[in-house]
């Protein structure tokens, strides 16, 4: 018993079809079943009415060249192995055909039976992968839609008594306070206080689940107007704590905005929080352009308390303090969220810090999504 395999040849010539389907049934053991189009729309229909392993198909076709073929498959969600046949060597065509779709490319005056086969099976091969990997996303895709659900779900399930918990509580702080004596009131407060933190904590974990990656999730973000929004938003903490912020000119970059803006969010308030006693806080916000590698550095500088560089990795660990809770009071989770929102993106981020001297974080992202230059 042989293998059997489906060819589909789409080609404008019969001469070289004739010379391909020679090529192929020259391999013994192989039972080919060899489909032909003229044309890329051509092709397309009969792809789409068979079982086809592999198309060879012809960068020169009448009306429009092969890429047309791409271009029709993707419109029916389809995939397929593809060799790419070219009557040149042109090194663009190969680049352009191989972002399209194709597996493999093949010149036609340099083919012989051996190569020809090969490109079949590695095309066929790295289809079989990619359909795996597609299915993979797909399947990822699902479980990520079901941890959404779940967590809002939780975190709503969780908040709504919480919320009643502190409402009551506050009722009866207001209504009864009069006749409480002093420990019956640190009571209440005490009551009040950890259940306004467990609510933070939930909000911070699920803001933390709820990090992911993809396409469809990305824009181009104005990196000038997240500054911006964060500043109006801790207004009154600015007031407050007498803090200075200080933005660079800013770049665009592709991102998610709900990410960028938690990540402005966490750090510009972490550097507020974590300020010297009697010092006012300064934050600056620079960047350093790298377009060559198509990224940049967002650099946060703090004059803060500063820490130990041996620490760092304990620093973006969810529950991980550095400091006790009776000191700076926070969730643990933010600066894991952050790490979670720049993995999530393909960067990196680098901190440098001395105690009693500030810290700087340094957030490396790329400026456009797929198109990282390899160092």
């Amino acid at each position: 018993m042989g293998e059997y395999r489906s060819i589909l040849i789409v080609d404008d010539s019969e001469d070289d079809r004739e010379f391909f389907a020679r090529l192929l049934r020259a391999e013994p053991g192989v039972h080919w079943s060899i489909l032909e189009a003229e044309t890329a729309e051509e092709g397309v229909s009969v792809f789409c009415a068979n079982q086809v392993d592999c198309v060879l198909l012809d960068y020169s076709l009448p009306g429009h060249n092969g890429m047309e073929f791409f271009r029709q498959l993707s419109e029916r969600g389809v995939h397929a192995a593809v060799v790419m046949l070219t009557g040149q060597g042109d090194v663009s065509v190969s680049v352009e055909a191989m972002k399209r779709g194709a597996h493999d490319f093949l010149v036609k005056d340099k083919l012989d039976g051996a190569t020809l086969r090969h490109a079949i099976s590695n095309a066929m091969e790295k289809a079989g992968l990619q359909m795996e990997v597609a299915e993979y996303q797909r399947a990822l895709e699902r479980s990520n839609q079901e941890l959404k659900r779940f967590a809002y779900a939780a975190s709503h399930d969780l908040k709504s008594p919480l919320n009643n918990i502190i409402g009551q509580l506050d009722e009866l702080k207001e209504d009864y306070a009069a006749g409480m004596d002093s420990e019956g009131r640190e009571l209440i407060d005490s009551s009040i206080y950890s259940a306004a933190r467990l609510h933070r904590l939930i909000t911070d974990l699920l803001s933390y689940a709820l990090v992911t990656s993809g396409p469809e999730l990305y824009e181009l973000v104005d990196l000038n107007s997240v500054a911006e929004d964060i500043r109006n938003g801790l207004r009154k903490t600015i007031e407050e704590k007498q803090a200075t912020l200080e933005f660079d000119q800013l770049p665009k970059i592709e991102a998610n905005p709900a990410h960028m803006q938690q990540l402005f969010q966490n750090l510009i308030s972490n550097a507020i929080k974590f300020h010297r006693p009697d010092v006012p806080p300064v934050i600056k916000v620079g960047v350093e352009m790298l377009e060559e590698q198509n990224s940049c550095n967002i650099i946060f500088r703090d004059n803060g308390i500063g820490f130990e560089v041996s620490q760092t990795d304990r620093l973006f660990a969810p529950f991980q303090r550095l400091v006790t809770r009776s000191e700076f009071e926070g969730s643990g989770v933010g600066l894991a969220t952050v790490k979670k929102i720049v993995d999530a993106l393909g960067g990196h981020i680098f901190v440098d810090s001395t105690p009693g001297a500030g810290s700087t974080f340094r957030v490396s992202l790329p400026l456009r999504q797929g198109m990282l230059s390899v160092v």
